[in-house]
């Protein structure tokens, strides 16, 4: 005599890691917003010491993605002397970039912007066009459209295209072409 399985029994593990996974999505962007603290009443202010290590980077929406700015590559109109304090830099930051970190030995100074980061722009993508499969640099629909296949689009595989399936090599592509239109 066979038990039948309560069908509920998968769905308790199921909303545990449901639960995981927005707490920890949660925690990271509440690192991620962190702003650097004000000093305390009668202390005296922070101040960027000579030979402190300074970082720009500008943080990619679409992708999720940071990158660092080479050196001689800060924001237009930004120079941090040293010595200069957490609320002197602040204000002479321009427009969309914010002090992600300050201490004594580091200055971490982030811009968010729209867009795809150089290495996801250079990323070649199948994708959707209309109703045919497409191939794209850098992911569908944002990224620049190289061309439209003959193939149309499957309605069972059309959600895995629209977010863009990725690929390097002509070999890949030639795969999930094949993968994606029998």
């Amino acid at each position: 005599m066979r038990r039948r399985q309560n069908p509920f029994a998968y769905l308790l593990p199921l909303l545990i890691l449901a639960l995981f996974l927005i707490g920890a999505s949660m925690l990271l962007k509440a690192v991620s917003d962190r702003q650097p603290a004000p000093p305390a009443e009668g202390q005296e202010p922070l101040a960027v010491p000579e030979g402190a290590d300074l970082v720009y980077r500008v943080y990619y929406s679409l992708c999720g993605h940071r990158e660092l700015l080479e050196g001689g590559s800060e924001p237009v109109g930004l120079l941090t002397p040293p010595g200069i304090t957490l609320a002197k830099l602040q204000s002479l930051l321009p427009a969309g970039w914010t002090v992600a970190e300050f201490s004594p030995g580091r200055v971490v100074i982030e811009s968010m912007t729209g867009g795809l980061c150089s290495v996801c722009r250079e990323k070649r993508f199948l994708g959707v066009r209309g109703d045919r499969i497409a191939i794209y640099r850098g992911v569908p629909p944002e990224g620049t459209l190289e061309r439209v296949t003959e193939y149309e689009v499957k309605e069972d595989v059309r959600d895995q295209l629209e977010k863009g399936i990725p690929f390097s090599t002509m070999e890949e592509l030639m795969q999930l072409l094949e993968s994606y239109t029998s």
